[in-house]
């Protein structure tokens, strides 16, 4: 009521948000915003504020984990083994070559002709539900087993691995819907001769939960995806020779930098939460959502899939990083 005159705000009042007319309705960047009324020409002297908080839903991320032997480092010599980040435990053999196989195709030998071995490796170390494990690996008489289990249920029954030919094995896979312990063992039977592994490979799926815990580094995620946004919009950079794209993709990079880079505020383990959480949006995108600040990170992360079409090698970079 102002002087006696009444009305609502969707006819009679024009509502400003830090003194820009707002139309209701609109959905709001995080932020925080000045509210003032104008009627008449007259404008409310006391300005409450408004806090809007953006949470992103929460995420089902499928994720593939890949080791392959290098030929250098991999060995299997001590009874812990980091492989591509991830720390497995093992039987440590009696006798390996962590170069066997080729330039372009290396395998870890375990065990040789006169002296057969048994292995075994297992980690816990990655979560969520493992759908399939895959192991390229081969025995030299075709007289190894493999067997596959995730906590503790057969994904794979002992089968016999492929024979090693023309310095190379094949793929072995099991299938499950289980979490937990990963085990791979090999069995060996009077003799046979080597055994060779060349790749483990791993799928598996949960989801990233948007917990109050997480709060400072979604806002962060939110202020990437709204600046990726706006740098991504398909007028300026999804057209012509494709210049724009290249310094709007330049700008997306400094921006991830700042926020998630070296420079980052973000503990170790929040860095991780947000690198999953972007590597993973692109698989909940929905068209029908995007007018939806919610899912801002979702589109952003489209309109990277759609350029890069268009544009390939553009911001291999950025995305490696991711």
């Amino acid at each position: 009521t102002n002087n006696g005159d009444s009305g609502t705000v969707s006819s009679n009042y024009t509502v400003q948000l830090n003194g820009t007319a707002y139309t209701l309705g609109t959905a709001l960047a995080a932020g925080t915003y000045s509210v003032s009324l104008t009627y008449g020409g007259q404008t409310t002297s006391v300005n409450p504020t408004l806090t809007v908080v953006q949470r992103l839903n929460t995420i089902t991320a499928s994720e593939t984990y890949l080791w392959e032997a290098n030929g250098t480092t991999d060995d299997f010599t001590s009874g812990t083994t980091t492989l591509n980040g991830v720390v497995w435990t093992n039987t440590v053999p009696d006798y390996t070559n962590k170069a066997a196989g080729t330039v372009d195709k290396r395998y870890i030998q375990i065990g040789k002709g006169s002296y057969p071995e048994d292995f075994t490796i297992s980690t816990s170390a990655i979560t969520g539900t493992i759908s399939k494990v895959t192991v390229d690996c081969a025995s030299g008489d075709n007289k190894h087993t493999i067997e596959i289990s995730v906590g503790g249920t057969t994904y794979l029954e002992a089968t016999q691995t492929p024979k090693w030919s023309s310095n190379a094995g094949g793929e072995m896979s099991g299938t499950g819907s289980s979490s937990g312990e990963i085990v791979i063992s090999f069995d060996h039977v009077d003799n046979t001769k080597a055994m060779y592994i060349h790749s483990i490979e791993i799928e598996s799926s949960g989801n990233i939960a948007n917990s109050d815990a997480h709060m400072s580094t979604q806002a962060k995620v939110v202020e990437f995806a709204q600046y990726m946004n706006e740098q991504m919009n398909g007028t300026n950079v999804c057209s012509g020779t494709g210049a724009n794209l290249s310094t709007a993709w330049g700008n997306v990079t400094s921006k991830y930098n700042t926020l998630f880079g070296d420079g980052s505020s973000l503990s170790s383990s929040e860095l991780t939460f947000a690198k999953k959480m972007l590597a993973n949006a692109s698989a909940n995108w929905n068209e029908s959502h995007d007018s939806d600040e919610q899912y801002c990170l979702e589109r952003a992360m489209k309109t990277y899939e759609w350029c890069v079409s268009h544009y390939s090698g553009t911001c291999t970079a950025f995305m490696s990083a991711v």
